[in-house]
């Protein structure tokens, strides 16, 4: 042993147990872990391979983008930017956006690609309407009906009423008010919005107020209360009546504005009429009241209540006679007066003897040498067989001594359609004188004296003969077709008797006449319609009408020779006596210029023919009544050489011609056939004539 080595130094430590050994199932878990991860790996890694294989790119856009997007359907889902990888199969895609409508689409992902484009739609604006008076902003109209884009949406108010954004037309009605029309302007996307309308009154305030007060008012028919009363009514027009007890209604129209208002204030209201039955002796005296004309007795006239007026009664023959009257309200009062006859002589000679004297439609028998009558227009017929009767007018006058001097002719009955030469005669009685062609001057030379500018000369060549009435018609024979015509009065003296011209009369009056002539036997008429006036046919049929002025003319002037005449008796001035009916001494009481040299017995109108006939054998060419012709009335220009043949006159205008002078009238002006007046108005010294063509 070696001396020099160290001793070992033992120490004790402390005791530990071994650690005991793992057992080898730990070992086997890692093992089969390691194995799953590297199955998942490997089936993942599969999957990956499948997918990409397998997967469809799906592009979706969506305008606006959405704030969310949601895909329901096959996993796994990859988005590659606007894309997203889908496996085939059945898919819900959701969006949505606030101020949109949610979006929803279901697609099945096929073999393709494919690509979505998308728009999200708005959600519509929320509208609530309010209405009220325009003039009042806490006064709500709750009747009001709402429409908008022409369909009704009911009454106001309106709230929160779904429209899509855009342009919209909103229209407010309500009874009383004007309609309120509008267009908006909507934001959509689930925005409100609120209209406030404010409707204007369609009415106006009304106050009426009558004197004396308390009238009933009636408007449109309906009371609405007693004056003074104040009204709301609609605009437009109203009918309103005033009543009140011995009061005149009062009616009258008002249009109203809206809001514009309207005062009747004291409407003077009127008594009720009082009347006046008016009886005498003899009858049809003519009546006037305070100078105004008011008719002819048997009467019951309606006068002022109150006010003393002044009654005058007059009848051609008999004196005048006159009382006053003073009248309650209401109150009628009767007046019989018997009026004294004037009477002055009529002496009669007549040829042959043996005639008998018809005076006002009686038999006297055997014509007297001498007759005392009243002093008013007597129609006097005196007949014998075998000759034809003399029919007139006699107007007897205090003072004057009067004559009937009458030479009967041999009886002869021509009718029209022999075509015979001469008089004939139509179916109404009414006869004609044929008149044959003729060449003529019309008007009068720049240095006639009293010529006017409407007369220029003009060459006239009439090539077919006519037929020309003898005569002015009747009040008799116009009645026959028109049986209510009253041709009137002039200063209380009447026009109206059976035997006197028809006047008062248009000129479509006379032309209807004709044709009414021509219907009765069975000719063409020759005025008919065009646009509401009566116009004649071109050419013109061989009925009954009115002659031409150029035929008129024709009649009136010449007279076998190459001289025309001035005037209808001559050449020379004055007339001669009994030539015609002119404004004479005798109207001195109703002309204030007339014929003081001359005296017709006629006071005015006289029966056609009670004078002398023409060259012709036409009766009142001058005199009595002007006369209506078939033209137009125009100023014909001056064409010298020129020859107008058949003229009937422009075929358009307003007026008609008027020929001949009438008793109202003793100028040498009016005298003169030269002149020529139009009008289409009814007058009282107009009558016509009938003419229709021979051939």
């Amino acid at each position: 042993m070696n001396q020099s080595a160290k001793p070992i130094h033992i120490e004790p430590v402390e005791f530990r147990a071994d650690e005991p050994r793992r057992p080898p199932t730990f070992r086997r878990f890692w093992k089969s872990l390691c194995v799953v991860l590297g199955l998942v790996v490997v089936i993942l890694i599969v999957f990956a391979v499948w997918y990409v294989f397998t997967a469809r790119k799906i592009t979706i856009r969506i305008e606006p983008v959405p704030d969310t997007i949601q895909i329901n359907g096959n996993w796994p889902r990859l988005k590659v930017g606007e894309s997203v990888l889908l496996t085939p199969g059945p898919y819900t895609l959701t969006a949505s956006k606030d101020g949109y409508h949610k979006l929803s689409l279901a697609f099945d992902v096929k073999e393709e690609p494919a690509n979505f484009d998308l728009a999200m739609e708005e959600l519509p604006g929320r509208l609530s309407i309010h209405v009220h008076q325009v003039d009042g902003i806490e006064t709500a109209i709750t009747d009001a009906e709402v429409v908008v884009d022409d369909q009704s949406v009911g009454k106001a108010p309106v709230r929160d009423f779904l429209l899509p954004a855009g342009q919209h037309g909103i229209e407010v009605r309500a009874h009383r008010y004007l309609p309120y029309q509008t267009n908006i302007l909507l934001a959509g996307m689930n925005h409100s919005e609120e209209l406030r309308v404010g409707l204007i009154p369609a009415w106006a305030e009304v106050y009426i107020d009558t004197a004396p007060g308390g009238a009933t008012v009636v408007v449109n028919g309906k009371k609405k209360g007693q004056a003074p009363v104040q009204l709301e009514l609609l605009q437009g027009r109203h009918e309103v009546l005033l009543q009140s007890e011995n009061y005149k209604a009062y009616t009258t129209q008002l249009i109203v504005r809206a809001h514009t208002s309207i005062r009747l204030d004291a409407v003077q209201l009127e008594h009720v009429d009082a009347f006046v039955r008016l009886e005498s002796e003899p009858s049809e005296v003519l009546v006037t009241v305070d100078g105004t004309f008011k008719g002819n007795t048997p009467l019951k006239l309606a006068v002022r209540p109150f006010e003393t007026h002044a009654i005058s009664f007059s009848k051609t023959g008999y004196m005048r006679a006159a009382r006053e009257v003073n009248l309650r309200p209401g109150e009628t009062k009767s007046l019989m007066l018997k009026l004294e006859a004037v009477n002055a002589v009529v002496n009669i000679h007549v040829e042959p003897a043996g005639t008998e004297l018809v005076l006002d439609g009686q038999s006297l028998g055997p014509t007297p040498e001498q007759l005392e009558l009243t002093t008013a227009p007597h129609e006097v017929e005196i007949r014998k067989d075998g000759f034809r009767p003399y029919r007139t007018t006699i107007t007897p006058k205090v003072g004057f001594a009067q004559d009937l001097i009458v030479s009967l002719e041999p009886a002869r009955t021509v009718h029209v359609a022999t075509e015979a030469p001469g008089i004939v005669t139509n179916a109404t009685g009414y006869e004609f004188k044929k008149i044959h062609p003729g060449t003529m001057t019309m008007g009068s030379s720049r240095r006639e004296q009293g010529r006017r500018s409407n007369e220029t000369l003009r060459q006239i060549k009439i090539t077919r003969p006519f037929y020309m009435g003898l005569r002015e018609v009747t009040n008799k024979e116009y009645r026959a077709f028109r049986g209510s015509h009253n041709s009137g009065v002039i200063k209380q003296a009447s026009l109206n008797g059976d035997v006197q011209p028809v006047v008062n009369i248009r000129w479509e009056d006379a032309a209807l006449f004709c044709n009414w002539l021509s219907e009765k036997e069975g000719l063409p008429i020759v005025y008919e319609r065009s646009e509401e006036q009566l116009v004649a046919k071109d050419p013109i049929p061989k009925g009954y009408r009115l002659p031409t002025e150029a035929e008129w003319v024709s009649c009136a002037r010449t007279t076998g020779s190459e001289i025309l005449l001035k005037f209808p008796w001559g050449n020379g001035y004055p007339p001669k006596e009994k030539t015609g009916n002119y404004a004479d001494s005798s109207a001195d009481e109703i002309l204030a210029n007339h014929l003081a040299v001359y005296h017709d017995g006629f006071e005015v109108s006289s029966s056609p023919g009670s004078f002398s006939p023409n060259h012709h054998g036409l009766f009142d060419m001058g005199g009595n009544v002007a006369e209506w012709c078939h033209d137009i009335y125009t100023i014909y220009s001056r064409e010298p050489g020129m020859v107008f043949e058949d003229p009937t006159g422009p075929s358009e205008g307003r007026h008609h011609v008027i020929r001949g002078s009438s008793w109202k009238r003793s100028s040498i002006g009016a005298l003169r056939l030269s002149q020529r007046s139009y009008g289409n108005e009814g007058r009282n010294d107009v009558g016509f004539r009938v003419c229709r063509y021979a051939d």
